[in-house]
């Protein structure tokens, strides 16, 4: 899902939120956002230039699960969800809302190098008027609104999804809170909310390689997950952009 998870992590590397660790799950430090931030670049699986906003890119994650994860070595993935939300103010009605749900998984993160062994995003998107967080939620992977990728290490390799599907069967979050370290953006006045809860389903994949000397295609099989997720809803005004843009 290399362009459908650089637009949740760049909508993302606008906000930094709360401090709440959200319901169980792993604590994630700061130097591990970073690191994972710098790892996801390197492993193809964000557009490049992603990791200058590191100090951003991830501030909202605060805690992660385990996904057992189906025909891998290891199998068991650190792992956490993502629903962002981008409400564009000032701009056509049929167009204004940008919707993306997803999940991201590794392992053998090492923050001095910024690198993991494997990892692993899917995700879908939606978008137009209306557009809203889904609670539950089916999408084709690679010919619909769904992506999927994977990526191994020992051969630098990364693997875009061809064909697949990705269930949401539940996303469960609490009330929401201002984000913090929010930065200025100049001429976008805007303002950022977030909440933490857990996201479940399930996943499959087939892939073929984009990059490195692995093998030709890569098969993900049935994969359910369980983790802790964080959900942002970003509403930024247009006219204002526009209104400079003009002079």
């Amino acid at each position: 899902m290399k362009r459908l998870t650089a637009l949740m992590l760049t909508c993302a590397a606008l906000i930094g939120c709360g401090s709440d660790n959200g319901p169980g799950g792993t604590t994630l430090s700061t130097q591990e956002r970073g690191a994972l931030l710098g790892a996801l670049e390197k492993a193809g699986l964000l557009e490049t230039g992603a990791g200058a906003y590191a100090n951003f890119v991830f501030a909202q994650l605060r805690s992660y699960g385990t996904v057992s994860l189906a025909g891998a070595t290891p199998a068991a993935f650190s792992a956490t969800g993502l629903q962002i939300k981008l409400v564009v103010t000032g701009a056509p009605a049929d167009d204004n809302t940008f919707v993306a749900s997803g999940l991201v998984g590794w392992t053998g993160l090492n923050i001095g190098t910024q690198t993991v062994d494997q990892a692993v995003s899917v995700g879908f998107f939606n978008h137009g008027a209306g557009a809203d967080f889904p609670t539950s939620a089916t999408a084709s992977i690679g010919s619909g609104n769904g992506d999927g990728s994977f990526y191994i290490r020992a051969t630098n390799s990364t693997y875009i999804a061809t064909d697949g599907e990705l269930t949401l069967t539940s996303a469960s979050f609490g009330g929401s809170s201002s984000c913090r370290d929010v930065p200025t953006v100049p001429n976008i006045p805007y303002t950022c909310r977030v909440s933490t809860g857990t996201m479940q389903g399930s996943f499959s994949f087939n892939a073929t390689r984009e990059r490195g000397t692995g093998a030709a295609t890569f098969s993900q099989p049935l994969t359910t997950f369980d983790v802790p997720a964080v959900r942002i809803t970003l509403t930024a005004d247009a006219s204002s952009f526009a209104a400079v843009a003009a002079h």
